[in-house]
Formats: structure tokens, sequence, C-alpha cells
């Protein structure tokens, strides 16, 4: 049997916020530089390795196991969603939370690159990326929730409303851990 982790409250509004920050980037990077989203990167968000330690060490979780994640993961039923909005009741198997780490690492290379252009190997990172973002996190925070998380700042933001800084939806062991 495939072994689940109860995530907390505010890490899974957390770890939602900051895979829809990165999603949202890639995607509006298309069309801008690469060097850019780096920057925006580097200059007001998270490094992505950070999260993957940080959930490697609240979840015991290895490199090994990351590694050897496929990241195929089956679209979530509405018992999730009911148990996200109504109970605040996360639950994320062992696949889901090793193919969020393995995504993370992989954002991470793609930052190192040299690359100057959106290549055709990013956009299908982002179609995955996409893909895992709407059938695991969407399908389990409740809509409230969503609507504030949904406003988090990224790269190339234009909202009318106003952005949310990635660092305020920071869970205070992620800080302390951070420090």
């Amino acid at each position: 049997m495939n072994k689940s982790y109860k995530i907390d409250y505010n890490d899974m509004g957390f770890f939602y916020a900051y895979f829809r920050q990165m999603t949202l980037s890639l995607d509006r990077c298309r069309w801008t530089s690469w060097t850019e989203l780096k920057l925006f990167y580097e200059r007001r968000s998270i490094d992505p390795i950070e999260i993957v330690t940080y959930i490697k060490g609240c979840y015991n979780l290895s490199d090994d196991d990351i590694d050897a994640a496929k990241c195929y993961v089956e679209k979530r039923g509405f018992l999730s969603y009911l148990r996200g909005s109504l109970f605040n009741h996360y639950i994320l198997s062992k696949e889901e939370l090793t193919c969020f780490c393995k995504l993370l690492k992989k954002f991470k290379q793609f930052l190192l690159l040299k690359e100057e252009l959106f290549t055709n190997e990013m956009g299908l990172f982002l179609s995955k990326c996409f893909s895992f973002y709407s059938n695991i996190f969407c399908r389990i925070i409740g809509c409230k929730a969503l609507s504030v998380l949904d406003r988090v700042d990224c790269y190339d933001h234009y909202c009318p409303n106003e952005a949310i800084s990635i660092f305020d939806y920071c869970p205070r062991d992620f800080i302390a851990h951070r420090f």
C-alpha cells in the first residue's frame, strides 16, 4: 500500500502558492527574457531546493525516494476536495509528495541553465507542472482558500489585484528551518 502523509494546513497553502507562482512564472516567461525570470527567483522568491529540503526534513523523504518518483499521478476525486475544504484535512500520497519535490528539483535545474529562450523541453515541463497543479492541489484546497492563495506574486505579474509575496505564505516551521 502506498504511504500517505497528513499535510499541515499551512504547509499545503504554502506548497500550493509556490507551485502556482512557479507555473504562472514559467508560462509568462515564454514571451519575455529567461534571465528576468532567474532574477525574479533570486530577488523575490524562494529557491526551490529550500522547499525540497524542508519537505525531506518534515516528511522523512530521501533523495532516492524523490529520484525514483515516476510523476504520474491520478486526478483527485471530489472526496479529497470535501476533506480539504470542510475539515482542513490534507493528505498527499508518497508518490504525489515525491513528484512535487522532483518537479521542484527540475525547475531548479532550468534556473541554472544559461538558456535565454524558452525551449520545447521547458514547455513540456510546464505542461507536466500544470497537470500536477490542477489535478492534485486544486482538487484538495477549498475555494475560499484558493481565492487568497491565487493572489501570490509571480514573475511579470500584471493583475489589477494586489499580489501577495510568497514569503507571506511561508509556514513558521519553514522560516525557522530556513534561518
